[in-house]
């Protein structure tokens, strides 16, 4: 059974494994494995975006998957660019970039012992403030902290750094945002900019606490050729 059979009329566009304990569970005297992932698709029924976070179920004996069991569907603004995880503590994050040029953060939670497993993953609800008092939102957007519009064209990847708890993006216009995971509700610093003649980022990943690398794409107006340059930048 693949995973993509799982999602009925949906998409999956990304997919990664949650950095979480698996659990294990029986039925019928036959033991099976529940492993976490997220995933980010298109839903061709609902014309809806989604991430979507569960276990995929495998039998321990086969290692065969015998099903996608759904935790979480969250609406999500416009298609993800880009989709990592990572995990603080015993908070395990998803982050996506968006099309519309933002960033997104889902937050789950571990219950701070070693037995810990999927099983007792929660999810934390962000507060952006967006919802009127007493406003069910639409699509558990409630688990979504969205930060939109960091950038003016489509964000182009995201990386998450666990040390210093910072969420770094780049895009295409060459811009590149750097947001404190505890001040999400702020707008990210954006002081890079890409030197004359390139046209902008496709890809930005943190090397370590204090740099990161950029994959810089390079176009000339006189000819259709296009070059890529991986960069380092360091924070000042």
């Amino acid at each position: 059974m693949s995973l993509s059979r799982s999602f009925l009329a949906t998409y999956v566009q990304r997919c990664q494994w949650l950095p979480c304990p698996p659990s294990t569970l029986s039925q019928d005297d036959v033991e099976f494995i529940d492993s976490p992932i997220v995933a980010t698709s298109w839903n061709e029924e609902t014309r809806q975006h989604l991430v979507v976070i569960g276990d995929v179920r495998r039998q321990a004996d086969t290692n065969e998957m015998t099903e996608f069991v759904t935790k979480l569907l969250i609406k999500h603004p416009g298609s993800a660019t880009d989709l990592q995880v990572a995990r603080i503590d015993d908070n395990l994050l998803a982050a996506t970039s968006t099309s519309n040029g933002g960033i997104c953060v889902v937050t789950m939670q571990l219950p701070p012992v070693a037995a810990a497993t999927t099983a007792d993953l929660q999810f934390v609800e962000a507060d952006d403030g967006d919802e009127p008092a007493g406003t069910a939102p639409e699509g558990n957007t409630q688990y979504l902290h969205h930060l939109p519009h960091l950038h003016k064209v489509s964000a182009a990847s995201i990386d998450v750094n666990t040390t210093i708890q910072a969420v770094l993006s780049v895009a295409g216009d060459g811009s590149i945002s750097i947001t404190p995971l505890d001040a999400l509700a702020q707008l990210g610093d954006s002081n890079f900019k890409a030197a004359t003649g390139w046209s902008g980022y496709s890809q930005g990943r943190w090397v370590d606490s204090r740099s990161f690398a950029t994959v810089w794409d390079r176009f000339e107006l006189s000819s259709v050729e296009v070059s890529c340059v991986l960069s380092t930048c360091c924070l000042g």
